[in-house]
């Protein structure tokens, strides 16, 4: 047999499985067809045979190489051991969990076996960073005890070290991560694929071309818009950029938008859409699962950051297009594809939401709304996907889905040799004996350190370790539990942003043909209010209490909140109303300061001289404009 034909047929059996996978996690949200814990061996068991078949093709083509054979080696490796430890774990369950911590030998090889192929799949489909992050804290489970001084921790029996890495069942890669992936995540992803084959995209590009003609930013508000609400269902910010830009990015160059000022739009749409509701990115779900509150509390606690960050970015774009002196030409909109492709995205997203509302389960409202899709787009046919996009949609779904719970499981080792060690307290003792307990320098530190997680991790992986490592530091400092949260989480996701690695504009950059450096600049100008909302949740809570917990200084915060994004765009784009010299840009950037200053302590002497400065900055422009009006008149 050629190693054309087993590649293929690796992808063939992939598919196969991989369409089975989304059948039986479905039928699981509806009929209990087995126990918990063996649903999420099973959910663990077909995530390593997905991943293993998928990087086999990979390895078979470039057996040239001695990498192409060391992939090939490890897939084949991961295949068959990941298959015989998840089927020992199930024969086996009922007498791990009756054991642990005091296992047997066997268990203690098995589980060991079983760690390895997680760490090895992780390292080929997601990069040795978060692999090599994790095998330094099992090292620390296993040796720890042999530092002195406060960052060691007492002796542990090997046993019960591999018992709470997963042969327990209960904890480590088996622990409340991987559950939540295999409850909520894994069917969220494939709700957020399918909608690529129903038309779901041509129909934001379509909504944005609307918004683009009301407001003046023409061909940046398709991608503003697209991306935000593709964002919102794929929660993969590079994945967005790839989907959505290679349509946005060419649209804005033609209507004269700089490569750089292309490339930074596409990137910070694309990035928000990770925290808008109703879906927002994985690390969501992880959140409400970690502070035991349903998910739908998180999506409304979400509400209003979300948008103030698109408040921000849409201004920005406004600031920039005028700033630049762009006069985009309107565009057509086809209205005949917004009435057909609306219903394919608005049915199913409506009963996705109306289930969250009345606190269904996730898993059971992502059933229902892929059900409604599936209905929806077949009523049409413009809306009605092939056979053949049915099967590549419900594979690469699959596939996606596998790949994120083998870095989950990854990171539920971590997580559970973070908590079991309480090295997250001794950090955090560290920490606060360096700066003490002033909560801004621990809030900058805590930025810093999810920026760099993120930098080469996915989103919930950098989440789910400031979760445990961070996330006590800033409790300890006095910000409550939820804002500390979701500091962590956009920290997360911005990381994507800022250089120097920046992923999303990496992306963007290269499709638009801009330099790096300009786009990321661009970017960080256009999301400076996504950077400073994580401050102002610490500082201001009640930002977080949409609908009904938000209160008087919560509403006055997000009023100066916005207000203040005006004032911030204005200033750095050097435009309002007419263009800036330095001490009008000056006095706006004063005055957003003044106004994030006051979201800081809510003194009313910093609301008094913010609004004192923002009337300064906005009649000195206008009374020029009405002077030279006049002058223009009287000439």
């Amino acid at each position: 047999m050629s190693a054309a034909t087993l590649s293929q047929a690796a992808k063939w059996l992939m598919t196969v499985i991989g369409i089975g996978t989304v059948i039986y996690h479905l039928v699981m949200v509806q009929w209990q067809i087995q126990g918990s814990t063996f649903h999420y061996i099973t959910h663990l068991m077909l995530a390593i045979i997905i991943a293993s078949l998928a990087s086999i093709p990979e390895g078979i083509e470039k057996w040239a190489h001695w990498r192409g054979k060391v992939k090939l080696v490890m897939s084949v490796y991961c295949l068959t051991a990941g298959v015989y430890t998840m089927v020992y774990f199930r024969i086996h369950a009922l007498d791990l969990e009756l054991a642990q911590p005091f296992i047997t030998d066997m268990d203690y090889w098995v589980t060991a076996v079983a760690v390895s192929v997680v760490m090895i799949l992780c390292w080929i489909h997601w990069g040795g960073i978060i692999t090599c992050i994790t095998a330094i804290g099992i090292a620390y489970f296993f040796f720890g005890h042999l530092i002195p001084g406060t960052m060691g921790h007492p002796e542990y029996e090997n046993k019960f070290i591999m018992s709470y890495m997963g042969a327990s069942l209960t904890l480590g890669m088996f622990g409340t991560v991987i559950q939540v992936s295999a409850n909520i995540i894994f069917l969220f992803v494939v709700f957020g694929s399918l909608f690529r084959y129903t038309g779901v995209l041509p129909l934001f590009l379509e909504l944005g071309k609307y918004v683009g003609n009301l407001v003046r930013g023409g061909a940046a508000f398709p991608a503003v818009i697209g991306s935000g609400f593709v964002g919102t269902v794929t929660g993969a910010a590079v994945a967005n950029v790839i989907l959505t830009g290679s349509a946005t990015i060419p649209t804005m160059k033609k209507t004269g938008f700089r490569s750089e000022h292309a490339a930074a739009i596409e990137a910070v749409a694309s990035t928000g859409g990770q925290i808008m509701p109703p879906i927002m990115g994985s690390a969501a779900f992880l959140m409400a699962s970690f502070l035991e509150v349903p998910y739908v509390d998180i999506m409304k606690m979400a509400v209003i950051p979300a948008l103030l960050f698109y408040v921000g970015a849409g201004v920005g774009v406004y600031f920039l297009v005028r700033s630049a002196g762009l006069k985009p030409p309107k565009m057509d909109v086809d209205g005949k594809l917004i009435l057909r492709a609306l219903p394919v995205f608005v049915v199913p997203m409506t009963i996705v939401i109306a289930l969250l509302v009345q606190y269904y389960s996730p898993g059971y409202a992502a059933f229902y709304g892929i059900l409604a899709m599936v209905i929806v787009s077949f009523l049409q046919k413009e809306t009605r996907p092939s056979i053949k996009q049915w099967i590549e949609g419900l594979g690469e779904a699959a596939k996606v889905g596998s790949q994120l719970a083998l870095i989950l499981a990854l990171v539920g080792i971590l997580a559970q040799t973070s908590l079991t060690t309480n090295i997250a307290t001794k950090l955090s003792q560290t920490v606060i004996g360096w700066v003490g307990v002033e909560l801004l320098p621990i809030l900058i530190i805590s930025a810093i350190i999810a920026i760099l997680l993120g930098m080469e991790l996915p989103t919930p992986v950098a989440y789910v370790i400031m979760f445990v490592t961070v996330v006590p530091l800033m409790i300890d400092a006095g910000v409550d539990i939820y804002a500390a949260n979701f500091f962590a989480f956009y920290f997360a996701i911005l990381s994507t942003l800022t250089p120097p690695v920046a992923l999303s504009v990496l992306a963007a950059s290269r499709l638009a043909g801009a330099g790096f450096l300009d786009s990321c600049k661009h970017s960080i100008r256009l999301s400076i209010v996504g950077y400073l909302l994580p401050f102002a949740m610490a500082f201001t809570p009640q930002i977080l209490g949409f609908p009904d917990k938000v209160g008087v200084v919560g509403w006055t915060a997000i009023g100066v909140l916005v207000l203040s994004s005006v004032a911030g765009g204005a200033g750095l784009y050097g435009y309002f109303l007419r263009p800036l010299g330095a001490f009008d840009r000056c006095v706006h950037i004063a005055a957003a300061l003044v106004g994030l200053g006051y979201v800081f302590n809510t003194e009313a002497t910093m609301l008094f001289v913010f609004f004192a400065l923002l009337a300064i900055g906005v009649l000195k422009p206008m009374l020029a404009n009405i002077r030279d009006r006049k002058v223009s008149s009287a000439t």
